[in-house]
């Protein structure tokens, strides 16, 4: 188990970034998932990897499938602020990671 703070910091060292912050940075995170393209179906995790997922909106949508309290995209600039603002809204941080990490 690792508290959504705690992930936050440690990634930040390799300029990830959060967008939408969640209310609550002491969540606990139990569980990570991964995005499969060629998957049957959602995955369930609290950490949701967005492997290959091309932007913001989709890797919210998917977070929010999985249940997700924090997703983890590719993204060098800054997302769409609705995209922000409904992570925001649903209590999913965004987590920005770079493309050359």
């Amino acid at each position: 188990m690792v508290r959504l703070d705690r992930l936050i910091n440690v990634l930040g060292g390799y300029d990830v970034r959060a967008a939408g912050h969640n209310r609550d940075r002491d969540a606990e995170l139990h569980s990570v998932a991964m995005h499969d393209p060629a998957g049957d179906g959602p995955v369930l995790g609290d950490a949701l990897l967005a492997v290959g997922v091309p932007d913001g909106a989709r890797a919210l949508e998917l977070g929010r499938a999985a249940q997700a309290r924090a997703v983890l995209i590719r993204a060098d600039g800054d997302l769409d602020e609705d995209v922000v603002g409904a992570a925001r809204s649903a209590g999913i941080c965004l987590l920005l990671v770079p493309a050359d990490v």
